[in-house]
């Protein structure tokens, strides 16, 4: 326990100084084609199925946390689809012993999937949690498992006020996390579209 209560001190102290140093000013990227997301090798295609890349976004000078907006091209079938990629928490071990830094990194997980998922009611304040289930993507021949969280609220989308659907995806890659979110009106079917696009973008990694 004491290992894990300096492991978890030194985390926090760390994600304060982080942000409190951070004053980068988030930047459009122009790419005209495909683009490559270093750290994880995964590419954002123009186009996807329904899906129309509007924008890309840097939140720091390496790239590292971006931000890729697409939206769907039809008009029976409106989709607004974006993808973010970023850093997963540092952990500062501090010589404790592997399975409490695991054990810590694990925490850190469960603590970020459970703030995702209060920012977006905070930000929503119709919306309500419908559920949440564990969500696999195969990233680089192995079966990652994730989290999809599925929310629903009255808001104005596609030129009317209307229920809508919103999900969350979030899956950890090594050093990096993939989040996705997607939100269509309730009376739009676009699993079979998302899915499409998420199993698309992970696999672009290759092997």
């Amino acid at each position: 326990m004491k290992y894990l209560l300096t492991l978890l001190l030194a985390i926090t102290l760390a994600g304060c100084q982080n942000s409190q140093n951070s004053q980068f000013q988030p930047q459009d990227i122009p790419a005209a084609g495909p683009y490559r997301h270093d750290d994880t090798g995964i590419v954002f295609p123009t186009t996807s199925g329904i899906f129309l890349r509007t924008q890309i976004v840097r939140f720091d000078e390496r790239a590292r946390h971006i931000m890729v907006g697409y939206n769907s091209e039809l008009i029976a079938q409106p989709v607004v689809f974006t993808a973010y990629v970023y850093p997963v928490p540092q952990v500062s071990s501090i010589g404790s012993p592997a399975d409490v830094i695991a054990a810590a990194r694990h925490q850190l997980a469960l603590n970020h999937q459970q703030q995702q998922k209060q920012e977006i009611l905070a930000f929503h304040k119709t919306g309500k949690l419908l559920g949440e289930q564990p969500a696999t993507l195969d990233y680089r021949g192995q079966a990652i498992t994730g989290l999809r969280a599925d929310f629903e609220f009255v808001e104005p989308f596609a030129g009317e006020v209307q229920p809508i659907r919103s999900s969350l995806y979030l899956f950890e890659l090594g050093d990096s996390l993939l989040k996705f979110r997607v939100s269509a009106p309730a009376s739009v079917d676009s699993e079979a579209a998302v899915k499409a696009m998420i199993e698309g973008i992970a696999g672009s990694a290759g092997r």
